[in-house]
């Protein structure tokens, strides 16, 4: 039996050909409501209203109580992937060139303003060796408290929801959804009649500061990619809004890359308020994370050490998502933050040699998706 993703080989391996059997409708039914609820993301932005928000909570109750056993979290993992990397495939296409973000060509030096960070060769240099950087007020604080301000409206007109899938197998307690820097419910909440650069170039300053700030973290990859970053990449077309609502949201330990998924770099800049008290006492809401490398993943063990990072307003963190594992601590205070990840570079010699490096690890008789 050949099986589309390697994660429904994994399943199928563990439980038996007649445990399968008795299973895959089960599995089958999980997977294709996983996927419409992917698809129903997109119109519940277009249309909203009370009652896609009821549909949408009253969804993730009933996945919630599935959450019963082993085999049942494996499976829900299984669809969760699936899903994942089908929504990636669709952005491979839609990828574009660290070089169309090239500031230069559009005369700017600055996707904000004149202070905010960039990245040399310098930067790049750290992060090739240390796999993690961060930098304090990389952004203004009024910038961030604007673009902190716009998320918030998005989030009170209902347009962040939780990811349902995420939310069945326990490992995550956010509110999320996608942007890019001509999203039509920017000029709808954010910055009404708002104007957007005609050349695909930064947006000007009269636009929503959340479409600045999406251009901002698109024009870095051109920076990784001319300061010698260690792999090639490409640039996907939108990044992730995602609020930790003050309740105790969290997100398990992760990590944010593993074998097909493209994603190589993790670019993060924290809309927290500038008073942020990140003890977990207070604010909360601290990034912990471990350099796993090619050494051993148990973050338990003593071949990991642990780090601990304070979100503060305008702090932008990158980090290498295939050996950097991570997780959010409760947040006691409502907590935005906006990440975009920096594909490897479809057909580079990297790229290929990474499909065939999987391929040659899939078990007999699996296909890779």
């Amino acid at each position: 039996m050949n099986h589309p993703f390697p994660a429904q080989a994994a399943v199928a391996q563990s439980l038996g050909g007649l445990k399968w059997r008795q299973l895959r409708p089960l599995f089958d039914g999980w997977e294709d409501e996983a996927t419409k609820t992917l698809a129903g993301m997109e119109r519940l932005e277009r249309n909203g209203g009370d009652d896609a928000r009821r549909a949408w909570e009253a969804q993730k109750r009933a996945r919630s109580l599935r959450q019963s056993g082993f085999f049942t979290q494996m499976i829900l993992g299984a669809c969760h992937r699936d899903v994942v990397l089908w929504a990636q495939q669709r952005a491979m296409a839609a990828v574009l060139r660290p070089a169309d973000f090239d500031l230069a060509k559009f005369g700017r030096k600055f996707a904000v303003d004149e202070t905010e960070r960039r990245l040399g060769r310098d930067e790049v240099r750290d992060l090739n060796r240390d796999h993690l950087v961060f930098y304090d007020g990389a952004l203004p604080k009024d910038f961030i408290a604007q673009c902190r301000a716009e998320a918030d409206a998005l989030d009170r007109a209902g347009k962040l929801a939780p990811p349902t899938m995420h939310r069945a197998l326990g490992d995550r307690r956010d509110r999320m959804m996608a942007l890019d820097e001509t999203s039509a419910v920017l000029d709808q909440f954010c910055a009404p009649g708002h104007a957007h650069a005609g050349d695909g170039g930064p947006p000007p300053a009269t636009a929503s500061a959340l479409a600045r700030l999406v251009w901002y973290l698109k024009s870095l990859a051109h920076e990784l990619e001319a300061g010698g970053y260690d792999e090639p990449l490409a640039v996907p077309p939108q990044i992730m809004l995602a609020c930790y609502d003050g309740q105790g949201a969290f997100y398990k330990p992760h990590m944010d890359s593993a074998t097909t998924d493209p994603r190589r770099v993790t670019a993060i800049v924290y809309l927290v308020a500038d008073d942020w008290d990140a003890d977990p006492a207070r604010d909360g809401g601290q990034l912990v994370w471990w350099n796993i490398g090619d050494g051993d993943p148990d973050v338990a063990g003593e071949k990991a050490t642990k780090h601990t990072l304070d979100p503060t307003a305008g702090q932008l963190c990158v980090f290498k998502a295939r050996t950097i594992m991570h997780e959010v601590l409760p947040t006691h205070r409502k907590r935005f933050a906006v990440t975009l990840w920096y594909y490897l570079k479809p057909g580079s010699p990297e790229a290929i040699q990474s499909a065939k490096d999987h391929e040659t690890s899939l078990p007999k008789g699996t296909t890779a998706a």
